[in-house]
């Protein structure tokens, strides 16, 4: 998104309120990451990983890393390893979810504009109201926005395709 942002100069929609799902989503996202990670290890994995590599490239360039490299790798298997143990209050799973929704809104939107004149149908919208419990509960407030904006978001491109 950084790149995005900074290189390609910002992502606009044809929803506002799928900005917002999709702002949320990533704060949500990037905040649990740097808690899981903290901010120095984050930033190291950011100077590893380039945007425009292929996976070989990364490959080359974390073992080049070897020690951030091998503990965020082991971090992430944790994590990963916690949810699959049950381990009380592990989330990966849900922030799989998150990344869903930010996945979802972003190949919704990207491609609205060329639905009907286009592709000559409109676009298929997976979301569905059944993914807002799904989602992690904290932190609150953030969730909290994240939940209202959705369910807006989902309503409003469920009228869109309805033709309404």
């Amino acid at each position: 998104m950084k790149y995005l942002r900074d290189e390609k100069g910002q992502i606009f929609f044809n929803s506002r309120t799928a900005e917002d799902v999709v702002s949320l989503s990533w704060r949500l996202f990037v905040e649990r990451v740097m808690a899981e990670f903290t901010t120095v290890k984050y930033d190291a994995a950011l100077r590893i990983v380039d945007p425009k590599d292929s996976y070989l490239d990364f490959l080359e360039r974390a073992g080049s890393q070897d020690l951030i490299y091998r503990d965020l790798v082991t971090k992430l298997r944790n994590w990963i390893s916690d949810e699959k143990h049950g381990k009380p209050g592990s989330d990966f799973l849900k922030y799989i979810q998150v990344l869903k929704v930010l996945r979802e809104a972003f190949y919704f939107e990207a491609n609205r504009p060329f639905d009907e004149y286009w592709y000559g149908e409109k676009p298929t919208f997976r979301l569905k109201a059944d993914i807002l419990s799904a989602l992690p509960t904290e932190p609150t407030e953030v969730v909290g926005e994240l939940k209202q904006v959705l369910a807006k978001y989902i309503a409003e491109t469920q009228a869109y395709l309805a033709g309404n």
